[in-house]
């Protein structure tokens, strides 16, 4: 259903059960197990009588359709765009520059752009992440109770801004207040920073934790190095009666 891409790790394609990585052999690996089968698909509803979309390499990134790209670095899957207003994009290519072009899959009435581009050396004022549930939190309750980062950035202002949610044990949503982080003028070297993130009522299970960043004055924002919880456990979660 796509149109496969040779990579570094191998040859990646997509079916409705995910993206797969060829590495040669008898075998292959799924690429995104951490997403749901067919979550490259650009124009649901729509059939094809070829291939639905086609998969780039652009390093140390594989793109797929929909906008979606994985870090063959972390393992992580990323949106080149804002999921709220992004492009349908199911083809992509790469200049000898450097330069990536993603092209939506039509150019209607709704729709007049033909393509965007991207560059590895242009830093997006503005980007945001959120992980899993950490899986050490699955079986064991937490608070927080502060939260470091470790992170450079482009000039005084830029902020980083962390989010903290997970069940209590009654099951509800419970969000901790963000906290943000602002960076000081240094930007030949990364800055760490701690911050408490206040009282909290509640021991919390499944944590998920949401990262978002920003530039001063439009500039790039702050590259993040890493993200660590300070935490204080509890008994293990009790198994339902």
């Amino acid at each position: 259903v796509s149109t496969p891409v040779a990579t570094p790790i191998g040859l990646v394609y997509g079916t409705r059960n995910g993206v797969f990585v060829w590495e040669g052999g008898e075998s292959t690996k799924q690429l995104s197990p951490q997403l749901d089968g067919f979550f490259w698909n650009h124009a649901p509803g729509r059939e094809y009588d070829g291939h639905r979309g086609r998969f780039g390499w652009w390093h140390p990134w594989v793109l797929a359709p929909n906008g979606f790209i994985f870090d063959t670095r972390g393992q992580g899957w990323w949106r080149l765009d804002d999921p709220a207003g992004h492009l349908a994009y199911n083809v992509y290519a790469v200049s000898e520059q450097g330069k990536l072009f993603a092209f939506p899959y039509r150019v209607d009435a709704t729709n007049s752009i033909l393509y965007r581009t991207a560059t590895p050396d242009v830093l997006a004022d503005a980007w945001s992440w959120k992980s899993q549930p950490i899986v050490e939190t699955r079986d064991q309750a937490f608070k927080v109770r502060d939260i470091q980062v470790l992170a450079t950035a482009a000039d005084a202002g830029s902020t980083i801004t962390v989010t903290v949610s997970g069940f209590d044990e009654t099951g509800a949503l419970v969000t901790i207040p963000a906290v943000t982080f602002t960076l000081g003028a240094v930007t030949d070297r990364p800055q760490m920073q701690t911050k408490d993130v206040g009282p909290q009522a509640a021991h919390l299970t499944y944590v998920q934790v949401k990262v978002t960043a920003a530039g001063a004055g439009g500039l790039p924002a702050p590259k993040l190095h890493s993200i660590s919880l300070g935490t204080v456990d509890t008994l293990p979660v009790p198994k339902a009666a």
